[in-house]
């Protein structure tokens, strides 16, 4: 914590992007929701994908990229738990591809269309 002022430590990352990649993935996330809305007719098929996507990062990605992300600003990581948040990562790219996958065979597979 000493090589970095509080000020740095506590801005926010949104301020720091670049205005236009700001817009871009803003509006873009907005565009998916409201064409999501349109076309998906059950909810349980929204919760399943959040699922598969929440699961995964609360588990797996946000304490590996949490964890490699500190050794960046602060350094002081040992190479068995650096190896072992880059297997986090790695976990949690197939755990949420197992879980997209799993809810679309469920979409298409299902009569109802997911229900």
């Amino acid at each position: 914590m000493s090589r970095i002022t509080a000020a740095e430590s506590n801005r926010l990352a949104y301020k720091d992007m670049p205005t236009k990649w700001y817009l871009i993935g803003t509006l873009s996330f907005y565009v998916i929701c409201i064409v999501g809305a349109i076309f998906i007719t059950s909810v349980s098929i929204v919760l399943d994908f959040a699922g598969a996507f929440a699961v995964s990062a609360l588990a797996f990605l946000f304490p590996g990229m949490f964890y490699l992300k500190g050794i960046e600003r602060f350094g002081h990581g040992t190479p068995f738990y650096t190896c072992l948040a880059k297997a986090y990562v790695c976990i949690a790219i197939f755990n949420c591809i197992l879980g997209c996958t799993s809810t679309i065979l469920n979409i298409i597979t299902s009569p109802e269309g997911g229900e």
